[in-house]
């Protein structure tokens, strides 16, 4: 049985489906012109005193053309483009005669009207290193060219490649756009409703209401002002991180009782549905030098979630555990109270390990595998009409990561889930040693 690559009249790349997929993913196939990359082609046709010059992306089969100069058509067949060779290399590929390689001596185009005799096509390369197509140049004559202007032309198709990764980036910005604004009308409509209703009940009714009945109704306004913050947040955070942004403040702290505190700033909220939230930690104190409040917002998220999704009458655990530690001796000088020097021992771990468990209605397995996408909405709902907008746990990996660790999730359906987060301890260097 023949492969893939010896069934197709040109090479392909061994990771060709994968490319194929990079290269749907900027979303520039047959598109219209644009300034950037017209601009870009009339300068490389110039700075190579070539008749012609092409951004050209490989597709199944084709070679598609986003901008050239000195050609009228827009796209060719692939086993007739030599783009097809040179997208199977990181390096320039040139042919100095087309008619004296065997490769190009029966194309259409060197024995056609058009005459090519000289190509060089420089790779177009994503950051993940995958060939999109070439930028490359042609001419009527035969030629040499110089490492010099094999550089040039390297260099010049990163300039076009960072042209992509700019064009995507604006592409992704205006599709988050569309998307918050969506959110924003769907989620921010009921709670927005619901005080606007409450307000002017109270409004009409006021002199009838009992004391507690007003109580009642400012709770709910309340309520609904929280959900409709929640969702601002969310979307503050989204817009943040979608750009890179996570500041930090670096500070040394007791991670043990932050965690501690943290968890018990939940013990209102897990109240509301008699949900008992049980704390296992170490007994030690552990310092650490992070930032406290992307810690903070990372278990806000999780115990958040967790409380959110659980029925009431349940059960929520965080526990903390310390990874690898290892013994670090060091020698204690002598002082007022301890009059000779000894040796002092300490147990510092590696990693830190924070689990939290519900008895939620659990994740299947098929939507385990997009649990920290963007915009990512479970088959499970709130408990109790709480907001979910599909970002939390996409903002949470994000927090994570910037704090050097990693997250998983392990889950049963009907039974529950464990968020699994582990971050790396750092330690200074002890003064001295034995």
């Amino acid at each position: 049985m023949q492969s893939p690559q010896e069934k197709a009249p040109f090479p392909l790349p061994e990771n060709e489906a994968q490319r194929l997929q990079a290269l749907y993913r900027y979303e520039i196939l047959d598109s219209g012109a644009e300034d950037s990359f017209n601009r870009l082609v009339e300068i490389v046709a110039k700075l190579f005193r070539v008749p012609i010059a092409i951004i050209s992306l490989v597709d199944a089969e084709r070679a598609w053309f986003k901008a050239s100069n000195g050609i009228v058509f827009q796209e060719v067949e692939r086993q007739q483009t030599l783009c097809s060779w040179a997208i199977m290399s990181d390096e320039v590929y040139y042919i100095a005669n087309t008619k004296l390689d065997e490769r190009t001596a029966d194309n259409t185009f060197v024995n056609d009207e058009c005459g090519f005799r000289f190509y060089a096509g420089s790779p177009l390369i994503t950051p993940d290193g995958f060939p999109l197509g070439t930028l490359c140049i042609l001419d009527t004559s035969p030629r040499e060219m110089s490492l010099d202007e094999k550089e040039l032309l390297k260099d010049l198709s990163k300039v076009v490649m960072s042209e992509l990764e700019i064009r995507l980036s604006a592409m992704r910005t205006v599709k988050l756009q569309k998307d918050l604004l969506g959110i924003v009308i769907h989620d921010l409509r009921n709670p927005l409703a619901s005080i606007t209703m409450t307000a002017t009940m109270v409004r009409t009714y006021f002199e009838k209401m009992s004391h507690e009945a007003l109580l009642q109704h400012m709770d709910n306004i309340m309520t609904s002002s929280k959900r409709m913050t929640s969702i601002i947040s969310s979307l503050l955070d989204t817009s943040t991180l979608e750009n890179g942004i996570v500041p930090s403040t670096i500070e040394t702290f007791d991670v043990i009782e932050f965690i501690r505190q943290t968890t018990r700033s939940y013990a209102s909220q897990a109240f509301a549905k008699n949900i008992s939230i049980h704390l296992d930690l170490p007994m030690e104190a552990l310092s650490w030098s992070a930032d406290q409040h992307i810690l903070g917002r990372i278990i806000d998220n999780l115990l958040s979630n967790a409380v959110k999704y659980s029925p009431r009458n349940r059960n929520i655990w965080v526990t903390v555990s310390l990874l690898d530690a290892h013994t670090v001796k060091s020698l204690v000088p002598p002082t007022d109270d301890v009059l000779s020097a000894h040796i002092s021992a300490t147990y510092l771990p590696s990693a830190l390990r924070l689990d939290v468990r519900d008895e939620g209605p659990g994740i299947s397995t098929e939507e385990q595998q997009k649990l920290f996408g963007r915009f990512t909405r479970l088959t499970p709902r709130p408990t109790n009409g709480e907001p979910s907008l599909g970002l939390g746990l996409w903002i949470t990996k994000m927090l994570v990561e910037a704090l050097h660790g990693t997250i998983r999730c392990e889950s049963v359906l009907g039974v529950g889930s464990t968020f699994i987060v582990e971050f790396p301890i750092q330690h200074q260097a002890q003064d001295a040693s034995v």
